[in-house]
């Protein structure tokens, strides 16, 4: 049974809930037909890791609201059997969108444990959303355990965790240090990731003057904290190992010329990027916090969210014994297998087709 499916995210530009859809896009339209609806696409770095075979709609411009933008939106929602959305505010356009459709089957994935939307005043809104879409597809469990704490039993949700194509990774080769401008024997940590308050890129820039002056961070993205964490850097005389990156095609050919992968955030959903470190064959280290614990695979590997102190120990344990780094490589590699792209692409599918059937 092919079937139609409609993904619906605010744009394409490199974070989690991006490099989900596309992940999954791209294995869906082998038995079906896919397309892809963006509500804005100035920096649309993914969508060129779209099959050429998806129907790609981009739109210019970051007014969600224009009629030009609704209309093709309503269209889009009309010709396709599946409509999956991701993030804020398509996840309020849909619902809204499809009180004027005849029935479809709607799927929202949660991509993260906390949101602004969740405070009293707005549960009746977001009560009646939610019950809009057929099911909620939380990424972890985590997410699962706040949505519930949230909604309740009010919605149909299920846990499919969040997958990354490793076979895509593993086929990307290490890019040469000199074109990074660093030396052979500097120690490379990186984090991948927006510059924003989740992130707490900060944490990082404050572990780095207790660690070796051989020790750089290479920070990939961008976002409205740049200009804040190059004031941090600077404040801690370490702004000249503080390598401001920008967002790059080839992170996987810079991640597997580091060392070390770290994720700072203060709370994730799930955080991709640590299965992106460990497929790179990146120790990854990461904050305590509910979605990522899950992910790490290892307490060994995780330091207090905003504690630097604990981090730069845990640094140079990572770097300097050769033991404990091959330990939480050895059990990452097989912590990765949990997440696997085949059983997730066929339980999203599952959904879908359910769904359908009932509609």
């Amino acid at each position: 049974m092919i079937v139609k499916i409609l993904h619906v995210i605010n744009s394409l530009v490199a974070a989690g809930a991006e490099n989900l859809v596309v992940t999954l896009a791209n294995e869906q339209v082998k038995t079906n037909d896919v397309s892809v609806f963006t509500f804005y696409s100035e920096k649309d770095v993914f969508a060129e890791k779209l099959d050429d075979r998806i129907d790609f709609k981009p739109h210019k411009g970051q007014n969600y609201f224009s009629t030009k933008k609704i209309y093709t939106l309503y269209k889009c929602i009309k010709a396709n059997d599946v409509i999956h959305v991701h993030l804020f505010p398509p996840f309020y356009i849909v619902a809204i969108l499809s009180l004027f459709t005849r029935k479809k089957t709607l799927v929202f994935t949660e991509h993260n444990t906390k949101n602004s939307r969740r405070r009293s005043v707005l549960k009746p809104l977001e009560i009646f959303i939610y019950k809009r879409y057929s099911y909620i597809i939380c990424i972890s469990d985590g997410v699962a355990r706040e949505l519930k704490a949230w909604m309740g039993n009010r919605i149909n949700s299920i846990t499919i965790k969040n997958v990354i194509n490793t076979d895509y990774i593993n086929s990307i080769a290490p890019v040469d240090r000199d074109t990074l401008r660093l030396e052979d024997d500097e120690i490379l940590l990186a984090m991948v990731g927006r510059f924003q308050e989740q992130k707490d890129q900060d944490t990082i820039i404050r572990a780095l003057p207790a660690l070796p002056k051989n020790y750089n961070l290479l920070l990939i993205g961008e976002g409205e904290r740049e200009e804040e964490l190059k004031m941090l850097s600077k404040e801690l005389d370490v702004e000249e190992r503080v390598h401001f990156m920008g967002v790059k095609k080839n992170v996987f050919g810079i991640l597997k010329s580091c060392d070390v992968g770290i994720i700072s955030s203060k709370w994730e959903g799930f955080g991709l990027v640590a299965l992106e470190y460990m497929a790179s064959g990146l120790p990854a280290l990461g904050s305590n916090n509910e979605g990522l614990k899950e992910v790490i695979g290892t307490s060994e590997a995780l330091f207090e969210i905003g504690n630097h102190t604990q981090l730069s120990k845990l640094i140079l344990k990572t770097t300097r014994d050769t033991a404990f780094k091959k330990q939480i490589q050895e059990t990452q590699k097989e912590h990765l297998h949990s997440f696997d792209l085949k059983k997730a692409i066929e339980e999203h599918q599952r959904v879908y087709k359910n769904k359908v059937t009932e509609c």
